[in-house]
């Protein structure tokens, strides 16, 4: 599938995770049913570069493309935007 990571923190409301998600990759997202897909400019492929999701434990968070470009503009955004309101965990789901 792709490179998977479970972010784990604790949010003080689901809004604020989706405004983390509608910010992350310079606004990049588009909001779907199962949460944001992110895609470069240049993949007009079927599969977006990375995907994430609110999660109960944090944000779902996975690349299509190695952990490079947009992909990883997406999870450090993610992860540093999650870090204001906790502690953040990063794990690998491989």
């Amino acid at each position: 599938m792709g490179v998977e990571y479970k972010i784990v923190v604790e949010l003080p409301s689901e809004d604020i995770a989706e405004k983390i998600l509608g910010r992350a990759g310079g606004g990049a997202g588009r909001k779907g049913a199962s949460g944001f897909d992110f895609r470069s400019p240049g993949n007009s492929g079927q599969m977006p570069d990375a995907i994430a999701s609110v999660e109960p434990y944090g944000f779902y968070f996975c690349s299509f493309s190695g952990i490079n470009g947009l992909s990883a503009e997406v999870l450090g955004f993610i992860v540093a935007a999650a870090a204001a309101y906790g502690t953040v965990l990063v794990e690998d789901l491989e």
